[in-house]
């Protein structure tokens, strides 16, 4: 973006020097003419303004010289403001940027520091909150929602399970608006090992969610599968120790022979 605007700058400073130029030549020549109007001199015959030809050519240029000026000043404003334009979103898709990976952020920690299904719980409700949804789920074998008013429960779990069901049939993430009472759901499939097991959901009452609001809800939902997977992990580890711990007991169990070697 610098690199388009320093050039319109580098214009605008050069236009603007043409046209100091042209006001000082033209105060220079009003002035010589005003002078000689008040004193009475007469135009010296070998001037070149005496000539009327000279005169009307000499009219037309600067005319041409402000007319082109003045057309350059305004196509350089318009490549100006587009530039603003552009500059103004790239800063706003900056910020929502940096909002999506802030709330990350803070749902890695929810998620680290707290058990898997509290974790899961509080990070809904703040799910719900920060994306401006009426209700927020997981939904795979069981149904786990966050609503911030109770009387829209029914309402968000029909539609959080049907957003589930249509991205389990896509497995891509998706922007569900067709219920007819004008809700809106957005829904986000989440992967444990490869393999699809629960789908992240919002839902809104009314009206749309922002367009950057699907790629802030997909980092959540690496941020819960992450936490899924770490809690699938322990739950192994502790198996494999559950097991060992057996044997080992089992071992110890064992008749033990009275003969020394």
């Amino acid at each position: 973006m610098e690199h388009e605007v320093s050039p319109l700058l580098e214009r605008e400073s050069q236009l603007n020097l043409i046209a100091y130029f042209v006001i000082l030549a033209l105060t220079a020549v009003s002035g010589v003419l005003v002078f000689m109007l008040i004193a009475r001199v007469e135009v010296p015959s070998f001037w070149i303004f005496s000539d009327n030809w000279v005169r009307a050519l000499s009219v037309a240029t600067v005319f041409g010289i402000v007319i082109y000026l003045a057309d350059q000043q305004r196509r350089l404003q318009l490549k100006l403001q587009h530039s603003y334009a552009e500059l103004l979103q790239a800063r706003a898709e900056i910020m929502a940027s940096v909002d999506r990976f802030a709330f990350a952020q803070h749902a890695a920690e929810i998620m680290v520091t707290h058990p898997q299904d509290e974790g899961l719980r509080e990070l809904l409700s703040q799910v719900a909150e920060h994306f401006g949804a009426n209700a927020s789920a997981v939904v795979g074998a069981d149904l786990e929602l966050s609503v911030r008013n109770e009387e829209y429960r029914e309402a968000a779990r029909d539609a959080v399970m049907r957003a589930s069901i249509e991205t389990v049939g896509r497995g891509t993430p998706l922007t569900l608006s067709t219920f007819g009472d004008g809700s809106t759901a957005l829904a986000v499939p989440l992967r444990v090992k490869g393999h699809l097991k629960n789908v992240l959901c919002i839902w809104r009452k009314s009206g749309s969610f922002p367009e950057q609001t699907l790629d802030g809800l997909q980092l959540v939902a690496r941020i819960v599968e992450l936490g899924m997977e770490n809690s699938s992990l322990r739950a192994l580890d502790d198996e494999d120790y559950g097991e060992s711990q057996n044997r080992l007991d089992e071992t110890w169990d064992m008749p033990q022979s009275d003969t020394l070697y």
